[in-house]
């Protein structure tokens, strides 16, 4: 599922990065992340003490032959 909304972003909306924001203690949720192609960007961290953890995965640039 999660790799047919990023595909859709990609291909549909005609995106170039797609972003995904995370609880950083969600380990879970950062290795299917991970698994797909998204990079740690930054950690925020929140006014309740909490971290979020951004990840970006970026569209491939074509191979030119």
């Amino acid at each position: 599922m999660a790799e047919a909304i990023v595909a859709y972003g990609f291909d549909t909306l005609g995106l170039t990065e797609v972003y995904a924001t995370v609880a950083a203690p969600n380990s879970a949720s950062l290795t299917l992340l991970g698994k797909i192609g998204f990079e740690r960007v930054r950690d925020i961290a929140e006014d309740d003490g909490s971290t979020t953890r951004m990840l970006a995965r970026r569209l491939d640039p074509p191979v030119r032959s």
